[in-house]
């Protein structure tokens, strides 16, 4: 085990997946800086505008070669619409940098991900995939992905008016990815799972 942790070259074959569900405004906690028995000024409140709030939901796979796809998940999200994205979309891609499906697959632990559609699906196909832990977002280089993407959008003080807007916003955002960055993330995987492993799997920096 301790081998397979420090061992580089094996992240080096690992694609690492994900979904996320991006909301078309900022519903998380905001830092404000405001004068002393000021906390109901209108100058240092915000509006809350869940009433019209939409997402958009989505799947993205990451390795060290490069960013991979992104790609919007309409309607709900099941075994068989998730067996379609795995045969249709990231196979071919995945294919593209690692030949003959020269890799390693990592997927959490979601029920969507152990039903029998999408587990025959990854066996018909010879998908190797990674064992994986369950309760361990901070282990998933991905997750760096979503948080720069987020970060992008809201900084930018994005107010999408529709879906079609939003999910443009994410491609644009995903466009900007790098295979240095990917690379990068990947490669801090030894570090993660040492970090890990230090504070007897609690919460980590990552």
């Amino acid at each position: 085990m301790q081998f397979l942790v420090n061992d580089d070259n094996f992240w080096e074959n690992v694609i690492f997946s994900d979904e996320k569900v991006f909301q078309s405004s900022h519903n998380g906690k905001v830092k404000v800086f405001r004068p002393p028995q000021s906390r109901f000024n209108e100058t240092y409140t915000k509006k809350d505008n869940s009433s019209g709030r939409f997402s958009v939901n989505v799947w993205a796979w990451i390795s060290s070669r490069g960013p991979g796809v992104c790609w919007k998940i309409d309607g709900r999200l099941n075994g068989q619409a998730y067996a379609e994205i795995l045969e249709n979309v990231f196979l071919p891609s995945a294919n593209l940098l690692f030949e003959n499906n020269d890799f390693i697959f990592q997927q959490d632990n979601c029920p969507v991900h152990r039903c029998r559609i999408v587990q025959n699906c990854l066996f018909e196909n010879e998908v190797n995939c990674l064992p994986w832990c369950s309760r361990s977002p901070d282990l998933n280089p991905i997750e760096n992905i979503w948080g720069f993407i987020t970060q992008k959008m809201y900084r930018e003080n994005f107010r999408p008016q529709n879906p079609d807007e939003l999910w443009d916003k994410i491609q644009e955002s995903w466009e900007l990815l790098t295979v240095e960055y990917t690379r990068n993330l990947i490669r801090s995987m030894p570090t993660r799972l040492n970090l890990v492993l230090d504070v007897n799997g609690a919460a980590i920096k990552y």
